[in-house]
């Protein structure tokens, strides 16, 4: 959707945030699809 209709449907977000060292703490693609099996 936001290759077809960047203005429309699709849409994007910019996060500030307010402690970056807790980006540390986030899950990869294989930990995340771990919460999901």
């Amino acid at each position: 959707t936001i290759n077809e209709d960047p203005y429309g449907e699709g849409w994007l977000v910019k996060v500030k945030l307010s402690d970056p060292s807790e980006v540390d703490a986030l899950m990869d693609s294989v930990e995340y699809q771990a919460t999901l099996d």
